[in-house]
């Protein structure tokens, strides 16, 4: 192997060296606080995004003086693994697997059975949810779940691990706060997975909105209301 092509290995996502566990307590520690913060707290509006803007972003400058700014070693690189048609394929893929969890739950909901509440309100489509769920709640989500949690535990836990416990953290922030859905229970080792195999954060928030947006317009579709809540 060239001392060229080992270098770029060793800044690479899946190379990167294990951090010191008090480092990764503290990058997590501000993943929790501008997630966790702003609906304990109360804050909304301007003072609630610039709060997770502030944790978040101290976050991302902790990993990345920890890691001596490599690039590589962040995700925070465009260079995509392997190549765009391997991710349009896998794009195909996971959309499937989440439209499986969500026949699931349709079978579910038209037989009174509705845990994850797809009959409780309608979701009309606007530009505020479009905001929200096309580029605000990708970027906000995959900067702390993946950047940061994925990220900082990259060398420390083996490739299955750290996405399980990304994607776990994922299904249960959404729990906890009234997000649960087919989408949030499977998305986030999807996405975590994503991040990994593509060495940049790129892929998961592309992919991230992409999802997003398919599912708010599924939402807002009378059909699919129709579909879920009608009679058995």
């Amino acid at each position: 192997m060239s001392a060229g092509l080992a270098r770029r290995e060793t800044r690479s996502l899946l190379h990167a060296p294990a951090l010191a566990w008090p480092a990764i307590a503290v990058c997590l520690g501000l993943a929790a606080i501008g997630l966790v913060g702003r609906p304990l707290l109360g804050l909304h509006g301007p003072v609630g995004t610039a709060w997770r803007i502030f944790a978040l972003g101290a976050g991302v400058l902790w990993l990345g003086a920890t890691r001596g700014w490599r690039w590589g070693e962040l995700g925070l690189v465009w260079r995509v693994e392997p190549n765009a048609r391997f991710w349009v394929r896998a794009a195909a893929w996971m959309g499937g697997v989440v439209a499986a969890a969500f026949a699931v739950a349709l079978l579910l909901s038209r037989r009174g059975i509705d845990p994850l509440g797809l009959c409780s309100e309608s979701h009309p489509w606007s530009a505020s949810r479009a905001w929200i769920g096309l580029v605000y709640a990708p970027i906000v989500e995959e900067t702390a779940f993946r950047l940061l949690l994925c990220g900082a535990l990259a060398g420390k836990l083996g490739a299955p691990a750290n996405i399980a416990v990304s994607g776990a953290a994922f299904a249960g922030a959404h729990i906890a706060f009234g997000g649960i859905g087919p989408d949030s229970l499977v998305g986030g080792f999807l996405l975590a997975w994503a991040f990994l195999r593509s060495g940049t954060i790129a892929v998961p928030i592309a992919l991230h909105s992409l999802g997003n947006a398919a599912l708010l317009l599924m939402l807002a579709s009378p059909a699919f209301h129709a579909l879920a809540c009608g009679p058995p």
